[in-house]
């Protein structure tokens, strides 16, 4: 999951793969791991959004073998990550719903985590849980200087403000597609411009894109979503984001499934600001143990009227 085509844009598909086993920017650096990507990779998923409530349930010899097999090669590059998971389940009125959208997908207990965790543990590795998704966390810790960078299969990592991703993780990058991703070199691959974007400016573009947190419009152009982009930083525009967004989306439908439109997207604008909101302000748990934003919330507004109900 992620942002689309996000990491496509950042990684050059001409040039070899990382290799993260002998880099400098990572040897004995503490790194920050999505836990659920060891869970995703023991049963060959692609996409961990609904497998929460899936059946048959993994088996624990397969997650303790995944855990075990991740922390030996993490010991071997002289890596020392730290892993962080949330647990959640999904409502049974939705679960119908899931099993029709994901298949093949397998039940990830909290048995089977426990195994997970206790595998990490026992050799040495952090393990930390989390109040909300791993993903703001992950990008918290990474601001507070508690780890170096973050290993990911999710480019929202990327787009909340991560400045070194591992994206794709896979330890032996010969075989697999890993690349480190530097902020301060990459960002400017977007487009034109984007290496002089805020982190605002980023998230614009990711909401636009379509990620975790909004859908893209149906068969909206990519040539659109530059154009906005381009007309937002320029500075002789004169209209609001709020009317830019109008504008934007003025005819366009949310994907209805199955490759057809689905309805009118005339909240358009409230979703996309509520998903930057979320983005840049999601909570996370402080080194205090304290449920703080990711980033300060502006002046004088609370959570509610920074990311919408």
């Amino acid at each position: 999951m992620g942002v689309n085509d996000l990491s496509k844009k950042l990684r050059d598909s001409s040039v070899t793969p990382d290799e993260i086993a002998s880099d400098v920017r990572l040897s004995g650096k503490r790194l920050g791991v999505d836990f659920m990507v060891v869970a995703h990779k023991a049963i060959g998923s692609y996409d961990g959004a609904a497998e929460m409530a899936m059946e048959p349930e993994i088996a624990s010899s397969t997650m303790k073998e995944s855990a075990r097999q991740k922390r030996q090669e993490a010991r071997q590059k002289y890596l020392d990550i730290v892993t962080e998971f949330e647990g959640r389940t999904i409502p049974p009125s939705q679960l119908k719903e899931a099993k029709a959208f994901v298949k093949n997908m397998a039940y990830v207990s909290d048995k089977i985590v426990a195994v997970g965790v206790e595998v990490f543990r026992d050799h040495g590795h952090e393990v930390y849980g989390t109040c909300f998704e791993s993903d703001f966390q992950l990008v918290y810790w990474e601001k507070k200087g508690f780890t170096a960078g973050t290993l990911t299969i999710d480019s929202d990592i990327y787009a909340m403000g991560s400045k070194l991703t591992i994206d794709l993780v896979n330890y032996n990058s010969a075989k697999g597609k890993c690349k480190i991703l530097v902020r301060s070199e990459v960002q400017k691959k977007i487009m034109v411009g984007s290496e002089n974007w805020s982190q605002y400016d980023t998230l614009i573009y990711c909401a636009l894109c379509g990620c975790d947190f909004i859908p893209r419009l149906f068969k909206v152009p990519a040539k659109n979503i530059t154009q906005f982009m381009i007309q937002w930083k320029d500075p002789a525009n004169t209209q609001s984001l709020n009317d830019m967004l109008d504008s934007f989306s003025q005819g366009w439908h949310w994907p209805g499934g199955n490759g057809k439109p689905g309805a009118l997207a005339v909240d358009y604008r409230k979703r996309v600001l509520a998903c930057v909101g979320l983005m840049m302000h999601g909570p996370v748990i402080s080194k205090d143990y304290e449920i703080v934003p990711l980033n300060e919330l502006p002046a004088g507004k609370s959570w509610v009227e920074t990311i919408g109900r």
